[in-house]
């Protein structure tokens, strides 16, 4: 009858407005600003596959540099958002004045219970860029998805032997290094990319291919965004880029 459909009517806009709103506060958590790092560039997108969804990308000063992370949540929409605003938040309190071990410890902790009720897991890569040595130190918690691009066009795989969050499997981390040369690229990205790509392979040359043709990271970025709009991506998208000049 007509009351049941004002009805209906009325929750489908209540919906709408609590998704979009979702997505407004999601956006506005990403990083605003650019960050100023002496002699490097910093750029992200995050593209949800529904109004909401379960990656990010942040970025934070520290005393020598700059700590940043890229993460996906298991799952879309609203339930992988709370999960994703949870470990932002987890792993931005400490990221500012420790390690990226304590950060790690730190955030498995305090996650690793909630998550296994839950029924999800994290994969995310985090690192700590110190400007002084022109180092990244990082830890990648089964993500899989970085790449390293020197300026001449050389690309390394950056693998991983830890467990995503959540899995309860990381007695400790395998911490790495990667040394970053005048026009090198650290390429981080998530697996919605894939869908983009014919595979693994083609992804990582093609994104290659792009950084190595950039003149920053925000031109980087701003491509990576082009491509990712047109695909058919049935998943989230992010991608967050670190560029010595």
């Amino acid at each position: 009858n007509f009351d049941d459909m004002v009805f209906w009517l009325q929750r489908q806009f209540e919906n709408a407005h609590e998704l979009n709103r979702a997505s407004e506060i999601q956006r506005g958590m990403l990083p605003q600003v650019e960050i100023a790092i002496s002699g490097y560039e910093m750029a992200g997108f995050c593209q949800p596959h529904l109004s909401a969804g379960g990656d990010f990308y942040d970025w934070i000063e520290t005393f020598d540099g700059v700590a940043f992370t890229l993460a996906d949540v298991m799952g879309k929409g609203i339930g992988a958002a709370i999960v994703a605003a949870t470990v932002r938040a987890t792993i931005r309190a400490t990221a500012w004045n420790q390690g990226a071990e304590q950060v790690m410890n730190i955030a498995s902790q305090v996650l690793e219970p909630d998550l296994q009720k839950a029924g999800a897991f994290v994969t995310l890569i985090h690192g700590q860029l110190d400007t002084f040595q022109n180092r990244v130190r990082y830890i990648d918690a089964g993500h899989g998805l970085a790449t390293h691009v020197t300026k001449d066009g050389k690309i390394t795989l950056l693998t991983t032997s830890n467990y995503p969050i959540g899995t309860g499997q990381n007695e400790e981390w395998q911490i790495l290094n990667i040394e970053m040369a005048p026009g090198d690229t650290l390429i981080l990205v998530s697996d919605g990319m894939l869908d983009v790509f014919d595979n693994a392979l083609s992804m990582r040359r093609g994104l290659a291919d792009i950084a190595i043709a950039a003149n920053s990271a925000q031109e980087i970025i701003d491509k990576f965004k082009e491509i990712a709009s047109s695909a058919k991506a049935t998943d989230d998208v992010s991608a967050l880029i670190l560029r010595r000049t």
